[in-house]
C-alpha cells in the first residue's frame, strides 16, 4: 500500500512526532525501492513539513487505457485542500474531472470539498 493516509489514518498513530516518524520512514523506502506510483498525491510545498497534511484525505489511482483514474475523497480535510498537490512521473498532457467532464487545468490543479476524480493522461516517455 503506498498511500499513508489511506492506512494511517484511522490508526494508533495519531499522535504528531510518531506519525511524522512514520511517513519519514515510508517515503525513503519507496524512493530508495522505486516504488512510487506514476500518479500520487503528496503534501504541498507550504505543508511539506506538517506531519499531518495527508490525515483526512482517501485516495487511490489506478492506470486504465494509458491514462490514471485518480480517486480522492477528503474526509474532515476540507479546510485543508490547498495542503496537497499532484506528483507524477512525467510531466501532466491533460486532466479531465470525470464528475463534471470538464478539463481541469493542469498548472492550477485543485481539489473540490467533496468527492473527486479525475482522469490525468500524462506526456509520453521520450
Amino acid at each position: 500500500v503506498l498511500d499513508g493516509g489511506t492506512v494511517l489514518r484511522d490508526s494508533m498513530l495519531d499522535s504528531g512526532p510518531r506519525r511524522h516518524a512514520y511517513y519519514k520512514v515510508l517515503k525513503k523506502y519507496i524512493a530508495d525501492n522505486k516504488i512510487d506510483d506514476a500518479v500520487r498525491l503528496v503534501p504541498s510545498d507550504v505543508a511539506k513539513d506538517d506531519p499531518n497534511a495527508m490525515v483526512g484525505f482517501d485516495w487511490g489511482v489506478v492506470e486504465i487505457d494509458g491514462a490514471y483514474t485518480l480517486c480522492i475523497i477528503p474526509y474532515g480535510a476540507k479546510d485543508k485542500l490547498g495542503a496537497v498537490k499532484l506528483e507524477t512521473k512525467r510531466p501532466i498532457a491533460k486532466i479531465t474531472n470525470l464528475i463534471t467532464g470538464a478539463e481541469a487545468p493542469v498548472k492550477k490543479f485543485k481539489l473540490d470539498p467533496g468527492r473527486n476524480m479525475f482522469s490525468i493522461e500524462l506526456q509520453p516517455e521520450p
